[in-house]
């Protein structure tokens, strides 16, 4: 399902048990481009929040976060305790004086301007209290 990034900016509330995986995806996404971390946290599986996936690194390039111009979502495997659902982001970065990590190392970049970025990956959610969570892996 592809929709515009901007129809889910206006729920911040932790996800409902009747949210299915992929509007928990696209809410997800969309707060973590957004910088609402705090809002993506009842999102997360506990262990999950000082880790790649806490930060949403999905929606992060060289270090700044995307301004979503598309998601695309499509649940790959699904049972009533786990779901495994892709997502595609697509949009643009910019930003001034960020850092990123390389092959381990941390490096300073100065102005980042990209347009017409796509990215793509597979989150894991689990169900747990009756509701979606994405799990760390």
């Amino acid at each position: 399902m592809t929709l515009p990034a901007a129809s889910f900016a206006q729920s911040t509330a932790p996800t409902s048990a009747a949210a299915t995986p992929e509007d928990v995806v696209r809410r997800y996404l969309d707060r973590g481009a957004a910088g609402d971390l705090a809002a993506v946290q009842p999102m997360l599986a506990e262990q999950c929040a000082d880790t790649p996936v806490g930060r949403v690194e999905g929606v992060m390039v060289m270090g700044v976060r995307m301004t979503i111009r598309t998601v695309h979502t499509q649940v790959l495997s699904s049972s009533a305790t786990e779901a495994r659902v892709r997502y595609t982001v697509s949009g643009s970065a910019q930003g001034q004086n960020t850092t990123t990590r390389i092959l381990g190392a941390t490096v300073r970049i100065g102005r980042v301007r990209m347009a017409n970025v796509t990215q793509s990956n597979v989150l894991r959610l689990v169900r747990t209290n009756g509701r979606w969570v994405i799990a760390c892996r």
